[in-house]
């Protein structure tokens, strides 16, 4: 089987009888088409789409200092902060310090 993400085909990677599953490929933010092909030839026409997302980026913190025991609120400024595609809220964000994840 196969998935084409716009004019971009990939193997999938697992098929059931109402399931197939790719990785998708490489590219830039934006709509794309996703149609899917069980012999690899004839491929859907439905167009259900798949929005790929630019990655974050932060570019400044504030405050830059904080107490050692923690508990300072920080502020992260950036671009391309999601919200969750799932859960329609900013669950999915979360900021790592040193190895710890808040969020």
């Amino acid at each position: 089987a196969t998935c084409k993400f716009g004019s971009t085909p990939v193997n999938a990677l697992r098929r059931t009888a109402t399931t197939i599953v790719c990785a998708a490929p490489s590219q830039s933010a934006g709509w794309r088409d996703v149609e899917i092909s069980i012999n690899r030839l004839d491929f859907t026409l439905n167009s259900v789409q798949f929005k790929y997302v630019a990655p974050p980026s932060a570019y400044a913190v504030f405050p830059k200092t904080g107490a050692g025991g923690g508990g300072s609120v920080v502020a992260v400024n950036g671009d391309h902060f999601q919200r969750d595609a799932f859960a329609g809220d900013d669950r999915a964000t979360s900021c790592v310090f040193a190895n710890r994840t808040i969020g």
